[in-house]
């Protein structure tokens, strides 16, 4: 990671934005670090939104999209900036440093998504490699529990129908995309592929941190208000409340998790104890 971290510093030196070759060049040295499978990238230019939603960039079947003109609105805008006071703290190269990393991670977080890509083609190690193959086999057969398993082709990997099959698909895919889109917010995958993507570049930086030091308290901040986000007050666990709500059904009980530490049961988005909430809300409001 140490090439990846030299190239954003130097682009931070010279008052530049990581642009497409610094973005090729960061995917190639991470795919040598991790090992991901990606195949293709994307970039554009142009400002676009698609499907009503604002995305900077997608990850869909080994193939990253960049949507650069999205990526300046947002830096124009300053839509990467965070509530915390250390935003308007950054001297001259930390101001481009900070642009940069908010551009890093938005690579970064595509990455991942590449990697939990790769654990669905194995048997599950761990509850966290169960609960990603669950959200992605949710996301790949939308619609598809109303088939008739009987009228699947093994071989051409399809289904086959009447009309009104069909008629029930198109329904069904529609209501299953809709729930999925109503639990975005709380999606596992989502809340790693954000949290994976900052503790990667928090850690590539620490060697650095004497240079860019209100920065990386900023990054702290920013990891940590990350993995306490979706708690309510009652302190459900988002990750239980998603799958409750995507499958119907508990995926995980209390022994999965009773031995994790805070910080393990932070990053899955498990139950946290009052205590343990209100010792991280404190930690935020300085």
């Amino acid at each position: 990671m140490k090439n990846i971290l030299d190239l954003v510093y130097d682009y931070s030196k010279k008052r530049k934005y990581l642009d497409f070759d610094a973005i090729k060049e960061i995917i190639k040295l991470y795919k040598k670090v991790y090992d991901v499978d990606v195949k293709n990238l994307i970039y554009d230019s142009r400002f676009r939104i698609l499907f009503n939603n604002w995305s900077n960039a997608t990850y869909k079947d080994k193939e990253i999209n960049v949507f650069y003109g999205n990526i300046l609105f947002d830096i124009e805008k300053e839509g990467y900036k965070s509530i915390f006071e250390e935003e308007d703290k950054l001297n001259y190269f930390e101001k481009f440093f900070r642009i940069n990393i908010f551009i890093l991670k938005i690579i970064f977080h595509e990455l991942e998504h590449a990697t939990h890509d790769m654990i669905t083609t194995r048997e599950p190690k761990n509850l966290e490699e169960k609960l990603i193959k669950i959200e992605c086999n949710f996301l790949d057969h939308l619609g598809e529990r109303v088939f008739d398993i009987s009228n699947y082709n093994e071989e051409e990997n399809a289904y086959y129908g009447t009309i009104m099959d069909k008629i029930r698909y198109i329904i069904a895919e529609h209501f299953d995309f809709k729930l999925y889109d109503s639990n975005y917010d709380i999606s596992l995958i989502e809340r790693l592929a954000d949290i994976d993507s900052m503790t990667k570049i928090y850690n590539m930086t620490d060697e650095i941190k004497g240079e860019i030091p209100v920065l990386y308290n900023l990054m702290a901040k920013i990891l940590l208000s990350r993995k306490f986000r979706d708690y309510d007050e009652s302190f459900i666990s988002p990750t239980v409340e998603f799958f409750k709500n995507i499958t119907r059904e508990r995926q995980f009980y209390f022994p999965d998790y009773i031995d994790m530490s805070l910080d393990e049961r932070l990053r899955l988005g498990l139950p946290i104890s009052t205590k343990e909430n209100e010792e991280i809300s404190m930690k935020l409001k300085h």
